[in-house]
């Protein structure tokens, strides 16, 4: 900082302190469930393969508005997928 700028506290009463302590605790609290909650919207589901091959499945993300993805055959890494949304 240079010598010629100047710096300029304000000091807060106890009461406000607190409440901008609480209110900044309670804004990351919900940062942090809102990150959350976007993670986990939706479902999951295993879907059966076509008639030809009735053992295949495939792990499918659905949206909160009805939309369907598939994130591949049921694999290792898809089973890994689908058991972190559900212990969510």
């Amino acid at each position: 900082m240079k010598s010629t700028e100047m710096t300029y506290a304000l000091e807060l009463p106890d009461d406000a302190m607190r409440q901008y302590i609480d209110s900044s605790a309670a804004f990351s609290a919900w940062e942090e469930a809102s990150a959350e909650a976007a993670r986990v919207r939706g479902g999951m589901y295993w879907h059966k393969g076509p008639p030809l091959t009735p053992d295949l499945s495939y792990l499918v993300r659905t949206s909160r508005t009805g939309g369907e993805k598939c994130l591949g055959p049921r694999s290792a890494e898809t089973e890994r997928i689908y058991q972190a949304f559900i212990d969510r």
